[in-house]
């Protein structure tokens, strides 16, 4: 029952930050909140936004996940997973 709460309360949106490192590479941040931990749904989250810059196609080069937490004012905090990648756009970049 307690990790139907904690799911429950686990809905927040995916905060996703990008930064331009280069020409065609882009640094991808995001933390979604994830009960088991598992980075899956935030890997989905580093695709779409690496399909919007790169129209041309890309690849990750480099990721790291780890634990995290993320909170709202609504609900307070929840365990969450954060993944980082080196996006690197094959063709076109925006």
């Amino acid at each position: 029952m307690a990790i139907v709460a904690l799911a429950a309360a686990c809905t927040s949106n995916p905060k996703v930050s990008t930064q331009r490192v280069g020409p065609g590479r882009w640094h991808v941040d995001v933390v979604r909140c994830s009960v088991d931990g598992a980075p899956a749904a935030a890997l989905a989250d580093v695709d779409r936004v690496a399909a919007r810059r790169c129209p041309g196609g890309h690849a990750l080069d480099g990721q790291t996940s780890e634990s995290a937490w993320l909170g709202n004012a609504v609900r307070g905090e929840c365990p969450a997973i954060r993944v980082r990648a080196q996006v690197v756009c094959k063709g076109d970049a925006r």
